[in-house]
């Protein structure tokens, strides 16, 4: 509701960048394409931090809030990684893979893309993802936190 009144404060629009204007253009695309799933990675490590050393001492509903941002997160980096259209492991692969390759694969990109949305609408990959998501948090607790 807040997002309403503020005149739109959230409502996220895509960032084009250009590689044209990068010193290195390989790794510094790869940095841009890379760093947000990072970013979400950090913010769940930081939200399950707050949640195993502080979830048992405070409102019931603040640490219900804190595991949904833990596990929303991680789940947005998890996402992120998914090499279709919008995403940004796309913009890995144009870093990793060779010219060639690359290229074949953008022939079927579209076609990828509508067959990964048919598929994530039918709710093929609510398991998988949860499941990954899931997976990813218990390791970071396991690494940083001793769950």
């Amino acid at each position: 509701m807040l997002l309403f009144y503020t005149g739109g404060f959230g409502w996220g629009k895509p960032v084009e960048t250009s590689g044209l204007y990068y010193k290195n253009r390989k790794r510094d695309t790869l940095l841009v394409a890379i760093l947000p799933s990072v970013v979400n990675l950090l913010l769940g490590m930081v939200f399950l931090g707050v949640y195993v050393n502080f979830g048992g001492n405070v409102n019931a509903h603040v640490a219900n809030i804190l595991n949904y941002l833990c596990f929303y997160n991680v789940g947005i980096a998890v996402y992120n990684l998914v090499p279709v259209s919008p995403m940004d492991c796309v913009k890995v692969l144009s870093v990793v893979l060779p010219a060639n390759k690359y290229y074949s694969y953008l022939q079927y990109e579209k076609m990828i893309q509508m067959i990964f949305l048919f598929l994530l609408f039918l709710g093929f990959f609510g398991n998988i993802f949860g499941t990954i998501t899931y997976g990813v948090i218990q390791f970071l607790g396991h690494l940083f936190f001793i769950l």
